[in-house]
């Protein structure tokens, strides 16, 4: 079994994920270190343990504090678990990335010039 800790925090009413630790109560200082900055509006810490064996995965929230509010620690024996399978996780500290509507138009867009220059070359060197 792996366990690693998701740092989550919300600007905006959305959450994205800051980073992924495995020790648990790194993961829950630094999301009160990064809702102490004030630039974002909640941070909570969900737990995913996984079996390697089988690829099943568990998730829960296991600290979770907005700026107006006090802090959630879940216990250990915490109920509300979400269970998911064949969900890998490589139990190494990682961040995860995300990628804007915009980002991707620029990645489709450089990808069909790159293949329209190699037509283009191809048909001038052809001609010769």
């Amino acid at each position: 079994m792996s366990v690693s800790y998701e740092i989550m925090s919300q600007k905006l009413g959305k959450w994205s994920s800051d980073s992924v630790s495995t020790d648990k109560e790194d993961a829950i200082s630094g999301a009160e270190e990064t809702l102490a900055r004030g630039k974002v509006e909640a941070v909570k810490v969900i737990e995913e343990t996984v079996d390697e064996t089988t690829g099943d995965a568990r998730d829960r929230v296991v600290f979770n504090k907005s700026r107006d509010a006090p802090s959630k620690q879940k216990s250990t024996g915490d109920k509300k678990e979400k269970k998911s399978s064949n969900k890998k996780s490589s139990g190494k500290a990682k961040k995860k990335s995300r990628h804007s509507l915009g980002d991707l138009l620029v990645i489709i867009f450089l990808g069909t010039f790159s293949v329209v220059s190699s037509v283009a070359f191809v048909i001038c060197f052809m001609s010769k």
